[in-house]
């Protein structure tokens, strides 16, 4: 998962997903899907909770991991939006 966010300029997003497995990493895109708002401002306030020096999670930046991990969930659960 680590080497995924390096790859794809997603750095900030290191320190809450790099633990991750597949199966969080669904759950965390179907809450995303959910309440895209709200799943932002949590993800950005985690990210200051864990390391206040950490590059700040920007809309930019939310927006673009949705749609690199979009690229890998099965097109039915999209479809359920």
């Amino acid at each position: 998962m680590k080497l995924f966010l390096i790859t794809k300029n997603l750095h900030s997003l290191v320190p809450i997903f790099s633990e991750m497995n597949g199966y969080l990493l669904h759950e965390l895109y179907r809450m995303c899907l959910s309440n895209r708002e709200s799943m932002f401002h949590t993800l950005k306030s985690e990210l200051l909770t864990l390391n206040s020096s950490n590059q700040p999670l920007t809309l930019l930046i939310y927006l673009r991991f949705l749609n690199e991990i979009e690229k890998y969930i099965p097109s039915f659960v999209i479809n359920q939006k």
